[in-house]
């Protein structure tokens, strides 16, 4: 589980796998560190583990920065990649119970 205290995933195994798929794919370290930062972020919002999360929290996070924090275009890009990117990895889409799944750029619930 995600550890809440401090909001510091970097121990957890999910941040971890999601750093090592990056440079595996052979991410710029640019992109590689706004991956994991727009994720971290995510979970720190919501003070859970991203994997943790419904299709309706991440569309509500994704709001949140469009109307409240008036995330600009190309900054918004990175968090949706960033999350899209985790929540596609691994078997983050073959879940069961209710929680996000990003399937060819949309957000779907699974059944």
């Amino acid at each position: 589980m995600f550890p809440a205290k401090g909001c510091d995933p970097a121990g957890a195994p999910f941040w971890q796998q999601m750093s090592q798929d990056l440079q595996l794919l052979g991410r710029s370290k640019r992109t590689h560190d706004g991956y994991l930062r727009e994720v971290r972020k995510l979970a720190c919002f919501y003070d859970t583990s991203p994997d943790q999360l419904t299709q309706q929290q991440v569309a509500d996070y994704l709001l949140y920065l469009i109307n409240d924090k008036a995330f600009a275009p190309g900054s918004l890009n990175v968090a949706y990649s960033g999350i899209k990117f985790f929540m596609l990895r691994g078997d983050q889409n073959q879940n069961a119970n209710g929680t996000l799944e990003i399937q060819n750029g949309l957000l779907e619930q699974s059944v």
